[in-house]
């Protein structure tokens, strides 16, 4: 995902939350790599606009389910920050379909409901 700066961060009038849950909002599994996205952090811009990022977990051990523990090979990567508008559907200005059409759009319908269903701090 493609940041957009931290000047808007920085202004004290944004509401902020970590959403971060045991559960991961959407998992994958593909060419012996399983992975699961998290949202790791998320502030309010109002008007139905959200910044926020993502954390994503890698595993490259096929042994069991992706679920049991992550006690394989791990890898973590923290995702720069991302605009959501949910009036419009769009992250980062490209609308987001309610279902992927393609690997491109993996996880991002998840990702979109997940960050406009949860209530405002």
């Amino acid at each position: 995902m493609f940041g957009r700066g931290l000047a808007a961060l920085m202004s004290g009038t944004l509401a902020s939350c970590s959403i971060s849950t045991g559960r991961p909002l959407y998992e994958n599994c593909r060419m012996g790599e399983c992975s699961a996205l998290f949202i790791h952090e998320r502030r309010s811009l109002g008007d139905g606009r959200w910044r926020f990022r993502t954390r994503s977990v890698i595993r490259s051990d096929p042994g069991s389910s992706l679920w049991q523990g992550w006690h394989g090979r791990t890898r973590m990567t923290l995702g720069e920050w991302s605009e959501a508008d949910c009036l419009r559907s769009t992250i980062d200005h490209l609308l987001v379909s309610a279902i992927a059409r393609s690997g491109v759009e993996r996880g991002k319908p998840e990702l979109i409901r997940s960050i406009c269903n949860t209530p405002q701090p």
